[in-house]
């Protein structure tokens, strides 16, 4: 260390001098007698002391403070057992699943073994965590983009729903049945397969979310990603004389059809459960939110 502060204050203090005599050369007074004497300096030779002075003690305080700063890397790396500075420690992000005090005590540790295996995939660059209901499935990235099964819950025999995100666009296929006559109502990458109920149905978008409701304004489907990787899955599925719910509400469960007087009992369930993301219909506010 310290030869290379020798070498730099030589290296310093030469181009100073060099450049001094190329602007400034008049530092001692060049008249005869040549015998050099202190009152011989001129202004500009005392200009010249002064800045190499100030050149070299910065170069000293650089280094010193330089020497201080490795001498602190070497002991934080003796103590972590790591070569170099230390890293300051990244903050995960974290999922906190609900634990009441109605929850027995296996309950509870199931439930902490779930919410701690959620968060390794939540913190899992190559994981998306999706939220569907009350369930957590983790799936990889690529089979996202490879146009995956992000919903594979198919509620006793239903098509599953298909979803990619391609280009930061969501794009949705699946069927749907309707809840009148039972028959099925299809989407291909956001646009609707041809048939006559489709023009009944409607869907609404942006990049981050996606949603379908049917002829009866009730919501069936939406997705929506709450972060780039962490996605909400929602819907309400008729599946023979059943009624199907995903809910980020009130999670996963299903009423028989006989619990609801008419359908539109059934749409007033389902916005209560699973409030729209979007206004409607979609020709007037395509890609507009419910609550803008």
């Amino acid at each position: 260390m310290e030869l290379y502060i020798g070498i730099m204050l030589i290296i310093a203090n030469v181009i100073v001098f060099v450049l001094w005599q190329i602007f400034a050369p008049d530092l001692i007074d060049k008249t005869p007698p040549y015998k050099f004497t202190i009152k011989r300096v001129t202004r500009s030779g005392w200009w010249f002391v002064g800045v190499v002075s100030v050149v070299t003690i910065f170069v000293i305080w650089l280094y010193v403070h330089q020497y201080n700063q490795n001498r602190v890397e070497e002991e934080a790396s003796a103590t972590t057992g790591k070569i170099g500075p230390p890293k300051k420690a990244v903050k995960k992000k974290r999922i906190t699943l609900d634990i009441n005090e109605s929850m027995s005590e296996n309950e509870i540790k199931a439930r902490t073994r779930l919410e701690e295996h959620i968060n390794r995939m939540y913190n899992d660059t190559s994981y998306v965590v999706v939220k569907f209901g009350s369930n957590w499935i983790g799936i990889k990235k690529s089979d996202l983009s490879d146009g995956g099964y992000i919903v594979p819950i198919t509620f006793g025999g239903t098509v599953p729903i298909s979803v990619r995100r391609i280009n930061n666009k969501i794009l949705v296929s699946g069927s749907f049945r309707d809840l009148d006559d039972g028959k099925l109502v299809d989407i291909k990458d956001n646009e609707w397969s041809y048939g006559e109920k489709v023009i009944f149905w409607d869907r609404n978008y942006n990049d981050d979310s996606f949603e379908i409701i049917d002829r009866y304004g009730a919501m069936r489907f939406q997705i929506e990603f709450k972060e780039e990787n962490l996605i909400y899955v929602s819907g309400l599925y008729k599946v023979s004389n059943r009624i199907y719910v995903a809910s980020q509400v009130s999670g996963i469960y299903d009423y028989p059809l006989k619990h609801f007087r008419s359908i539109d009992d059934i749409v007033k369930f389902g916005d209560r459960e699973i409030p729209l993301l979007f206004k409607y219909p979609s020709v007037e506010h395509l890609h507009i939110r419910a609550n803008k």
